[in-house]
C-alpha cells in the first residue's frame, strides 16, 4: 500500500511519499506530525533531516542535496485525489 501525506502552507497543498529519501522510512515522528518545532519545514523523525515544504528538497540531514518524492493531486468536490485516480469512499476503520 501507498503512503502519502499531504501538507498546507500559505494557502498551497502539497503531496509525498512518506518516505524519507535517505531510508525510506515514514517521515513523521507521530501521528500526522511532519513539521518542524518551528512548522518551517518538514522533518523526518529517524534521523532528522529537515526538507522545504514546497518542493520537498532535503536542506539538512544525511539526505543532503536529495528530495522527496512528490505525489500529483487534484482538487475534486474539494477532496484531494491523487490525480491518476478516481475518487472512492474509504471504509472507517473496524
Amino acid at each position: 500500500m501507498r503512503a502519502v501525506f499531504v501538507v498546507k502552507e500559505g494557502g498551497a497543498i502539497y503531496a509525498y511519499d512518506d518516505a524519507c529519501s535517505h531510508m525510506g522510512t515514514p517521515l513523521a515522528f507521530l501521528p500526522d506530525r511532519y513539521f518542524d518545532r518551528d512548522g518551517r519545514s518538514l522533518l523526518c523523525g529517524t534521523h532528522g533531516a529537515r526538507f522545504r515544504v514546497e518542493d520537498g528538497f532535503c536542506l539538512t540531514g544525511p539526505c543532503a542535496g536529495r528530495s522527496l518524492s512528490r505525489v500529483a493531486i487534484r482538487i475534486d468536490g474539494g477532496v484531494i485525489v491523487l490525480a491518476d485516480e478516481e475518487p472512492r469512499l474509504i471504509d472507517p476503520p473496524a
